[in-house]
């Protein structure tokens, strides 16, 4: 890529970053803090194709975390701090009070102002509680929420702890001999974002321990992919399956987690993100599931794939990688084209079938944490980089 072209594709980088601001700002916030929330309860699960509420009480946890989670980086984003506020306090005082298990883990499923209705402890879900916690921690409400991150970050470490140290931990309590990464991920992430919140290096201790744990059991050498599941543990006949979503998303995290730490990045990031390019579509779209050799399995295209590979081609541009700039640019406009045109302001289409029909129609608030990290990236790669 000449200078020339470099510069005019940082500008190109930097509109669209300005467009993702302005889409946050005016349509997503809004919408999500008035049609998305049950008052004084928490949070809708989803909104109709019309960006009305679906008035179902029944909510998953991780849906009340992220939700929170979304609001903490509007307050830290500058978007109306008062509106932003209550939504942190409401997400916080729901998540405490109605999805906190006995043990200081929390669980799967609640009903809006009744509590837990599957408390089934769930590491997915605790390590989005935590990862809750750290955001708006990180907007300046530490008070808030530091009892209630030290009482999970115990539970975890106890309760939630596989032994011996070294095997990760219990997906879910009761067990299943089943293993998964995804978990295992997203408590990384939580780790990373709980480190530097709370500026506390044992969590970044932690980090390191999940990252060899995943790399030692799921990473595939041959094919250099990350499997989703191991069944049992080290066993050979691993589960044939890996999403190029979560191969973006892990070169995303292993970054970060070179940044905060102040090490160099290990070299499986650039193996996984290697794998997820080729397994991306020609015409840049993203299927969710493949084999180990790159045969698809479900053919669905999600939009939280699109905002993971816009995330890692950004921090591998900010890395030095002029072409991945060009890919970052390309992931946003198949997002606005394939899930923002057609949908109501401030909400998304979240899945297509291969041939691009709209497959369900109904607005899920789980997406809009992927979304929201994902432009708040771009916000602050495009405002970095050099012309």
């Amino acid at each position: 890529m000449t200078i020339a072209m470099h510069t005019e594709v940082v500008q190109h980088l930097r509109g669209n970053a300005d467009w993702a601001r302005s889409w946050l700002f005016e349509k997503a916030f809004p919408l999500w803090s008035s049609a998305g929330v049950c008052p004084s309860l928490g949070f809708w699960e989803e909104l109709d194709g019309s960006g009305q509420p679906i008035t179902n009480p029944k909510t998953r946890v991780r849906v009340q975390a992220r939700q929170t989670y979304v609001f903490a980086k509007a307050y830290q984003m500058g978007w109306q701090c008062q509106i932003s506020e209550q939504m942190m306090r409401l997400g916080v005082a729901t998540l405490v009070e109605q999805c906190q298990r006995h043990d200081g883990l929390y669980g799967f499923e609640i009903e809006l102002g009744k509590g837990l209705t599957h408390d089934r402890a769930s590491l997915y879900d605790s390590a989005f509680v935590l990862l809750a916690f750290s955001a708006v921690a990180a907007a300046g409400l530490k008070e808030l929420v530091v009892l209630p991150a030290e009482r999970l970050t115990l539970a975890l470490e106890s309760t939630g702890k596989r032994q011996p140290d070294g095997n990760g931990y219990f997906e879910t309590l009761p067990a299943s001999p089943q293993r998964s990464q995804n978990p295992h991920m997203h408590l990384f992430e939580a780790y990373l974002a709980a480190a530097a919140a709370f500026d506390r290096i044992d969590y970044l201790e932690r980090c390191t321990k999940i990252r060899d744990f995943v790399l030692r059991v799921f990473f595939d050498n041959g094919s250099s992919t990350l499997r989703e599941f191991c069944f049992p543990l080290g066993d050979e006949s691993s589960v044939n399956r890996v999403e190029a979503g979560h191969h973006y998303e892990w070169t995303w995290l292993l970054q970060k987690h070179a940044e905060l730490s102040g090490t160099a990045v290990c070299r499986h990031a650039g193996e996984l993100f290697a794998s997820a390019l080729r397994l991306t579509e020609p015409d840049g779209c993203i299927i969710l599931e493949h084999t180990l050799d790159e045969v698809p399995l479900r053919s669905d295209r999600r939009l939280w794939s699109l905002t993971e590979a816009l995330k890692a081609n950004l921090i591998v541009a900010h890395g030095g990688d002029r072409e991945a700039l060009t890919r970052a640019i390309e992931n946003l406009g198949r997002i606005r084209l394939d899930h923002f045109d057609g949908a109501p302001d401030g909400g998304w289409l979240d899945c297509r079938t291969m041939d691009g029909c709209i497959n369900g129609c109904s607005i899920p608030a789980s997406t809009a944490y992927h979304i929201v990290l994902a432009f708040d990236e771009l916000i602050r790669i495009s405002q970095s980089l050099n012309d």
